[in-house]
């Protein structure tokens, strides 16, 4: 039988752009794609401040919630794990320009809805960046 994890994931909008984060080499899961910052829930955590906490961790922008913009879920291709992931727009709290990547990424972009294809993202991340752009025009 395999594994179940509940993730998070951030989406901040900035000037019509979005933050996206390159797994780096030490990454063996779709090492060299962009995604948003985030990560695992740890025991007895909120998915609010697991995002906030990974969200600082992976770029040292602090943030706060503005709202869930999309849940989905994936098992991998082996079966061995099913992944639930709540993605959460985010605002910033911090300095935007002084982003420090953890080890975990190496490249950042801000990038456009016009540039959502000229990088590895995969499909899911695309959803989730369209699906941030789309609440910020709610507001």
């Amino acid at each position: 039988m395999g594994s179940q994890k509940i993730s998070t994931g951030g989406c901040l909008i900035v000037d019509d752009k979005v933050l996206v984060v390159r797994r780096s080499p030490k990454e063996s899961f779709l090492t060299g794609w962009f995604e948003l910052p985030g990560g695992g829930i740890e025991f007895g955590e909120s998915p609010q401040d697991a995002v906030i906490r990974e969200f600082f961790e992976e770029t040292n922008i602090r943030v706060s919630i503005v709202d869930i913009i999309r849940v989905f879920s994936y098992v991998s291709d082996d079966n061995s794990k099913h992944t639930v992931e709540i993605v959460f727009l985010v605002k910033a709290l911090s300095n935007v320009s002084d982003i420090r990547l953890s080890e975990e990424h190496d490249d950042f972009r801000w990038i456009s809805l016009d540039e959502l294809n000229n990088l590895k993202i995969s499909e899911e991340i695309k959803k989730n960046i369209l699906a941030g752009f789309e609440r910020t025009k709610k507001s």
